[in-house]
Formats: structure tokens, C-alpha cells, sequence
């Protein structure tokens, strides 16, 4: 089925958080989403992430200014977790994100049983790579697919055309070497699974080859899609990703800032933007698999094969490089002058790099003279006397890591006070001569309270229903907040506020509580639902169905006369 994407729609821009401070640096810089992980079951497992608390605050003050919040679950789930993840997905189920993403089917399952309104994003660690696979998942319920980055944008505008599903696409930070979901390197390596969101990135390590050349072998450019934006959005994306969970505050207000100007049509600058970018981290960078370095996009007749190594791969350095500074003129004991080609300024943070085969050096910008006075930043064309404790080959080239301009301009206001989300309730008030029945409703849960007083009809006034509404919207610190109110009043009663008040404090108290309890029998129940589910499982001979020829087609059968030597490449059988 053909979906024609309309031209003049925006799509989202959805920015990592690692912590609230990143979270805050995205939100005020323009995203319209942001994603981030829970402190387990997330693929980066080494960002500090979020408590329950702290999504709690960030998913309220993100509901108040539009902004939409996704949970990353998107790690394989072992067994005898299962029961912590139940209770993570009880306090989510209060907290309503706008989406969880998700790689385990099991989970997908648990969810979809017990709690079915969720909006389910497949994360790209599901490496979906074609339309049969996003089809799939149309039919298994997920409202959003991550794509695999291997894929040219001429693949995803065929995908996007035949489907119903919003389609997600990273347009900037890390690419990984293997196939997203499908590594082991990591875990091979070290016990450390980047399906269980421990990769050790051993992609970015030295290594040398049978003929003793040396180099950074695996290591990846990084994605940057700025100067084909137009491009992406007219290829019926919903959604331009920004990889960096384990990034800092300042990279995501740059580069969420960047790219929503670019989105916006405001960017006037690219070489600036760039340069801006470069600053607060920088690989070199690549568009591809998207689009072909030379500007031509992959055919159809065109696969990945036709991205050549050499376009995707940086052998010399695999770590942040920085933005191109200056160089170094004469150095001598305690100082080294340099010619600038950026703005540096005091407490920037330099990067040297003397010789292409040997490590760079770091210099702490602390001190600088420019004709024998101090100052505190030189521009570009400027030549500085700064202070240092080592000798630098004359040469050497600049690199700014770390500029404090950059850092103060785009620090991140994190408000000194939060509020927590609060969950949602409907009250129905039935207002009698005899007594004041009042029920409330907050999704799963249900509690009525009968109130035992003695009312008379108002003489000189009344009880308006605006009155009441009034007073039960007042839940200060309760965990709730009134969504909707049905009143009944009968025969002009006159109910003194007092009462009200009264009445109001009393049954959120007592209302608070049933639903704590209410949670714990929930959570126990879903616990007892999968403990049934394994013993069914278990019953059923612990195959299940399909199991089978799924098996044989991971691992088809050998053709007669192939032997398999560890090690050793397999006879091709296919590609993914």
C-alpha cells in the first residue's frame, strides 16, 4: 500500500539524553523529542541515564512545552530479569511516555499482554533492513521502526512509500562497524554484550593486520547529514535521530540546535555550523551508507558493497579530534607560540598532534599573551604566547576539544525546582442530602468513598459546580491531578467549602494509598501470569512453535563434502 509523504511536512528531531542536564540542553535547543534509558535494560548501559524520579520530572516538564519522551528498553532481556523489568514497566505505566523502544520479542510480548496502550518504537538494534521486515512489524504492532544505517535513502523512500509506519532514521553522531543488534566483537572479546548495552567498543582499538600494517582498523567515521537535509525530508522520514547518549550536555544543544535550524530552513551558515559542531566532538565525518560521497546516490542495482572501506573507515585516529585551531610557530621551555585559525580563549582545551603515527598530546589553554600583554581570547590570524609545561614540534597542528565560550553559551538553565508527573484522575461527586459519594478513577484503578453528612438547600446561595471543581483540582502534593470531573448535585444543596476541603484531603489520602496497593497486586499478578506462562512453556515439550525450521534456516544444513574448521570462513550462503 502506497503512502505519498506531503512535502511540507517537518519531521520530528529526536535528541539523545544521557542525564537531565542533556535532557534540558535538547528540549531548550529545539527537539521536538528526546530518548533516553532507565538506569538497566538500556543499550547504553555506561551513560548515567535516569532514576525513576528523574524521568518522572523530565516527562512533566516535557508535556508542558509539547515535547514527546521515549523509554529505550531496547536490550535482550535474560530470564530471571523479567520480574525487575515488570516492575520498571508498572512505574511507566504511571509516568505514560510517549513511546518505549524495544529489540526483545519477549518483551514485546509482556508488554502487548499486560499492558497493551504503549506506543512500541523497534529499535535499531531489531537491525530492520528492508521493507519485508517493516512490514513485519506493522503487523506485530509497532507504531515506529529505527532503521538499520546501512541503508541508502533511496531504500527508505521505497520503504516509507509502502508502509503505514512512521519511519525513523539516524542523520548524525557514531556508526557502529557490524550490523546494529547483530555484533558480538565486545562480548568476545570481554564478557561485555552490546546487546546487553556493555559494548567495549573494541571497533576503536589498534590493531595490526598478517603484514604488520598497523592502524585503527574497525574504527568509523561518524554520520553527518547536514548538508542533504532537504534530501532526508523528502524521503518520508517522521523521525531524524541524533546518536549520543553517552555524549555531553553541550554536544546535544549543538548539534540539536544545528539540526533544527537546518530542518527550519534558517541555517545560514554551514561552514560555521559545522566548525561549531566539530567543537564539542568530532570524528571525520561521512554521509554515507545514505548518500554516496560523491554526491550520487546509490542505485538500485547499487548495494553496500559499493561503499568502499576506505569511504566509511578512519585508520588513523578513532577518538574525538576537535575542530581545526592553529598551528604551532617556535616552541620553547614554558611557552609555545602559535598562529590561530579559531577563536581560543582561556580554559579551552587544545589537542596537538605532532606526528600522525603517534598519540596526540593535550594542552590546557591557562595563560595567554599576545605582544607581551594578557589576554583572554585571540581569533583567527592572531599569534599568542601560551603558557605549557612541554616543548611541541614546530608544526603541529591545533585541534580545539573543548571551548568554554561554546560550554557558557550553551550550558543548559536546569530549573532548581521540578515537578514530578502526575498521573491522571477522574472524579464522579454525587452530592445528596445525606451524603457526599465520591469516586475516582485513575487508568487501571477504581475506589468509591460515601461520605456521611447533612445538607440543606441554600437559602441565599448555592453550591456551583465550578465551585467544586475548584476544590478538588487543588492536589497539591499528591502523586495525581484532575483530569475530569462529573458532579451530581441534587435539590440546590449548599455544601460549605470546609466540607469540601475536608472531604477532598481525606479521600486522596485514603485514595493514595488503595492505589499503592493496588500496584503491588498488579505487578504480583503479572509475576504469577509469566510463571504460568513458563510451566505452559515448559509443558508444551519446551519447543516452541516454529522452532524448529527457524533453527534450520539460522543454520542450514552442510552440503555433503563441506567441513567447517573454527575460525575459517563459512562457504557464502547469502547475504543479510
Amino acid at each position: 500500500m502506497s503512502h505519498p509523504y506531503p512535502q511540507h511536512k517537518k519531521p520530528e528531531l529526536l535528541s539523545p539524553a544521557g542525564d537531565m542536564e542533556c535532557f534540558f540542553a535538547a528540549v531548550e535547543n529545539g527537539a521536538d523529542a528526546v530518548y533516553f534509558g532507565l538506569k538497566d535494560f538500556n543499550a547504553r548501559a555506561s551513560a548515567n541515564n535516569f532514576a525513576i524520579d528523574d524521568a518522572s520530572k523530565a516527562i512533566a516538564y516535557a508535556r508542558k512545552r509539547s515535547v514527546k519522551v521515549y523509554i529505550a528498553i531496547n536490550t535482550l532481556i535474560k530470564t530471571h530479569e523479567l520480574e525487575s523489568v515488570v516492575d520498571y514497566l508498572i512505574a511507566l505505566d504511571e509516568l505514560q511516555p510517549d513511546a518505549v523502544i524495544l529489540q526483545d520479542l519477549g518483551l514485546l510480548y509482556l508488554i502487548q499482554s499486560q499492558f497493551p496502550h504503549f506506543q512500541l518504537h523497534a529499535s535499531t538494534q531489531m537491525t530492520i533492513h528492508h521493507l519485508a521486515g517493516v512490514r513485519q512489524l506493522e503487523k506485530t504492532g509497532f507504531k515506529r521502526v529505527v532503521l538499520s544505517r546501512e541503508l541508502s535513502i533511496d531504500e527508505i523512500k521505497n520503504i516509507s512509500r509502502n508502509t503505514s509506519m512512521e519511519i525513523e532514521v539516524f542523520v548524525h553522531g557514531a556508526l557502529c562497524y557490524s550490523y546494529s543488534g547483530l555484533c558480538f566483537f565486545s562480548s568476545m572479546m570481554g564478557g561485555r554484550s552490546g546487546n546487553r548495552g556493555r559494548c567495549a567498543q573494541p571497533c576503536r582499538m589498534y590493531y595490526k593486520s598478517q603484514t604488520d600494517k598497523g592502524g585503527y582498523l574497525f574504527s568509523m567515521k561518524d554520520l553527518r547529514t547536514l548538508s542533504h537535509i532537504k534530501d532526508l525530508m523528502a524521503a518520508g522520514i517522521h523521525s531524524f535521530k541524533i546518536e549520543g547518549r553517552m555524549k555531553s550536555p553541550e554536544y546535544v544543544a549543538v548539534v540539536t540546535n544545528t539540526y533544527r535550524q537546518a530542518i527550519d530552513g534558517k541555517l545560514k551558515d554551514e561552514e560555521a555550523a559545522i566548525h561549531l559542531m566539530n567543537t564539542v566532538f568530532s570524528r571525520e565525518a561521512v554521509c554515507s551508507y545514505l548518500i554516496k560521497e560523491n554526491g550520487q546516490r546509490n542505485s538500485k542495482t547499487a548495494d553496500i558493497a559499493a561503499v568502499k572501506p576506505s569511504d566509511m573507515i578512519n585508520p588513523s585516529y578513532p577518538a574525538n579530534i576537535g575542530s581545526y585551531a592553529g598551528e604551532v610557530i617556535k616552541s620553547g621551555k614554558g611557552y609555545v607560540i602559535i598562529r590561530a585559525d579559531a577563536d581560543i580563549g582561556v580554559r579551552d582545551l587544545l589537542q596537538v598532534f605532532e606526528n600522525s603515527s603517534e598519540e596526540p598530546a593535550l594542552l590546557h589553554v591557562k595563560n595567554i599573551k599576545v605582544d607581551g600583554k594578557r589576554v583572554f581570547g585571540i581569533k583567527a590570524g592572531d599569534i599568542a604566547i601560551v603558557d605549557t609545561e612541554r616543548q611541541y614540534r614546530q608544526g603541529a597542528r591545533l585541534y580545539l576539544l573543548s571551548s568554554q565560550k561554546v560550554k557558557e553559551m550553551f550550558a543548559p538553565k536546569v530549573p532548581k525546582k521540578l515537578d514530578d508527573s502526575k498521573i491522571p484522575v477522574d472524579v464522579e461527586i454525587k452530592i445528596r442530602p445525606d451524603n457526599i459519594e465520591i469516586k475516582g478513577t485513575a487508568k487501571h484503578f477504581s475506589f468509591s468513598r460515601d461520605y456521611p453528612v447533612k445538607l440543606e438547600k441554600g437559602i441565599h446561595r448555592t453550591t456551583e459546580m465550578e465551585n467544586i471543581k475548584g476544590c478538588f483540582a487543588r492536589l497539591g502534593e499528591t502523586p495525581f491531578v484532575l483530569a475530569g470531573i462529573h458532579t451530581e448535585i441534587s435539590e440546590e444543596l449548599f455544601v460549605p467549602l470546609s466540607v469540601l476541603n475536608e472531604i477532598r484531603r481525606d479521600y486522596f489520602q485514603i485514595f493514595c494509598e488503595e492505589c499503592r496497593k493496588d500496584r503491588g497486586r498488579r505487578c504480583e499478578n503479572i509475576k504469577k501470569w509469566m510463571q504460568e506462562k513458563f510451566i505452559e512453556y515448559s509443558r508444551s515439550g519446551s519447543q516452541l512453535s516454529g522452532e524448529s525450521s527457524i533453527l534450520t534456516s539460522i543454520n542450514p544444513p552442510l552440503e555433503k563434502g563441506v567441513t567447517v574448521h573454527p575460525h575459517q570462513n563459512l562457504p557464502h550462503q547469502g547475504g543479510l
